[in-house]
């Protein structure tokens, strides 16, 4: 696997940062500080631009937080939490968090397997829900979220899930406008 590496275990978290050499850390914890300014100061010696999700929540149970993020990283980090954070302003820029969470994904995956009558579940459908979700993303939106830059190829396949994705985007957005509660939490 490319992204596995022999290691020793070790509990001493940058100590493994600046020995693996990760682009990114995911937080699923739920340990609030787990990502302290030490862990993001060493993702940021080693990348330009250090991927930090911190996902765990509520906000109390963050790995760290977007301020804590975008500060300790000299304004470097890509961040997004499992929960919604308020924009950060730094130094003159103002960066807009994003938030990483299942709730994008999983309904979508849901109605489109019963829409298809789908017997198997497999990888290709979630990747193809992600591209559904990135495809939400306006050209604005990116440029605000501090530059992130998408790279995906144009000749991708389409199939039954992704025309269910965007028939149940659409109907979120309905509900969305209409007033309608569309989902749980």
């Amino acid at each position: 696997m490319p992204y596995a590496h022999q290691h020793a275990p070790t509990r001493d978290f940058v100590a493994a940062i600046e020995s693996i050499k990760p682009t990114t850390i995911i937080g699923v914890s739920t340990v609030g500080g787990a990502f302290s300014q030490k862990v993001v100061e060493a993702m940021s010696r080693i990348n330009e631009r250090p991927v930090i999700l911190a996902l765990s929540n509520p906000t109390s149970c963050a790995e760290c937080t977007s301020e804590q993020a975008y500060t300790w990283s000299k304004g470097k980090a890509l961040y997004a939490a499992g929960v919604p954070m308020p924009p950060v302003h730094w130094q003159g820029t103002t960066f807009v968090p994003g938030q990483a969470n299942n709730f994008y994904i999983f309904p979508a995956v849901g109605l489109a397997i019963y829409a298809t009558k789908a017997r198997r579940v497999t990888d290709s459908m979630f990747i193809e829900a992600a591209h559904g979700v990135a495809d939400q993303v306006t050209p604005a939106m990116l440029a605000q979220a501090s530059s992130i830059r998408r790279s995906r190829t144009s000749s991708r396949p389409r199939s039954s899930l992704r025309c269910a994705w965007r028939s149940s985007s659409s109907i979120w957005a309905l509900r969305a406008s209409s007033g309608r509660r569309t989902s749980r939490r």
